[in-house]
């Protein structure tokens, strides 16, 4: 029963500091009623349009802050009480949970009778404590987006689905019982971010959505993605095509004329012979051919669409 107080009050204090409106707040300091100006909303992109730059990235940043702090606090109490919490929560339901009770304290704050913000950067905070590698798929389509169109609004939806869409192709069977939880909070977060984007999908499919201004760095993000891009295209083919290959199928043909006894650490038949060679090493290679046609593909997508925004600016 301990555990399971333990964990209930987990879930209550990650929701009520989740719900803690950082942009009503640091708003109010400048003498701005945030929920009257601009968008209405309390979130970051709200709040720097109105008051500027620097108060955003501020804004984001303590939001971003409420949501990882409650999960990351989750994770100890979960490793400190591992036992106890299992039969109540199972292997991740308490840090789902946190998760979960911090992104909708921002969304639904008691403070403002449940008027909140949009859950971009509470929700950032939340999965990158416990989705680290999918988040960084996730941001890189946030800044890439945002270089490319302007709309915060349209990088936010597009980084949700990259996110769930990493989540699901790297996680090994992320239905199994000790991921399940997990899955579920990821696919519910994006449903969430999407629903409380209806206005904003609205005015971006009539062309009216706001826009940031432009600044100096725009340009230049998109012209190093489109330099990494090319690079990564055109080394990855060279070193694949050139080096890879060529040294696998050449070890493979040396280990042919081999007798059995110099090769004794490789598992390899009797039927192992020059001839069967290249097969083997075609064999080897062959698992790599998905990934690294999706790469040269991703990279062609990358420098043709960076490459054409230079023209929409």
């Amino acid at each position: 029963m301990t555990a399971l107080l333990i964990g209930a009050l987990t879930i209550l204090v990650s929701y009520l500091i989740g719900a803690i409106p950082f942009g009503y707040l640091v708003a109010r300091w400048r003498g701005v009623d945030i929920l009257h100006q601009g968008s209405g909303n309390i979130g970051a992109t709200n709040v720097g349009r109105v008051l500027g730059r620097r108060f955003g990235l501020l804004v984001f940043f303590l939001d971003f802050t409420k949501g990882a702090l409650p999960v990351a606090a989750a994770t100890l109490i979960t490793a400190g009480w591992k036992e106890e919490l299992r039969p109540w929560f199972g292997q991740e339901g308490l840090r789902v949970a946190a998760a979960l009770a911090a992104f909708l304290g921002h969304l639904f704050p008691v403070y403002l009778r449940f008027r909140g913000g949009k859950g971009v950067a509470t929700g950032a905070g939340v999965v990158t404590m416990l989705f680290p590698g999918p988040t960084l798929g996730a941001l890189f389509t946030w800044v890439l987006v945002v270089s490319l169109t302007r709309y915060v609004s349209l990088a936010s939806l597009c980084a949700g689905l990259i996110l769930c869409a990493l989540y699901l192709i790297f996680t090994p069977e992320p239905f199994a019982p000790d991921r399940y939880t997990l899955t579920l909070f990821c696919l519910l977060a994006v449903v969430l971010i999407w629903l409380r984007h209806r206005a904003n999908i609205v005015r971006l499919l009539h062309g009216n959505e706001n826009r940031m201004r432009d600044h100096p760095a725009f340009p230049v993000v998109t012209r190093m993605i489109h330099v990494l891009a090319l690079g990564l295209w055109f080394g990855s083919t060279v070193f694949f095509t050139f080096v890879v290959a060529p040294v696998v199928f050449h070890t493979f043909a040396v280990l042919a004329e081999t007798s059995s006894a110099e090769r004794a650490t490789l598992p390899l038949s009797n039927q192992f012979n020059p001839e069967t060679s290249s097969l083997v090493a075609g064999a080897g290679l062959r698992p790599v051919f998905p990934w690294y046609f999706l790469l040269q593909g991703l990279c062609g997508f990358l420098a043709a669409l960076t490459a054409l925004s230079w023209s929409w600016h």
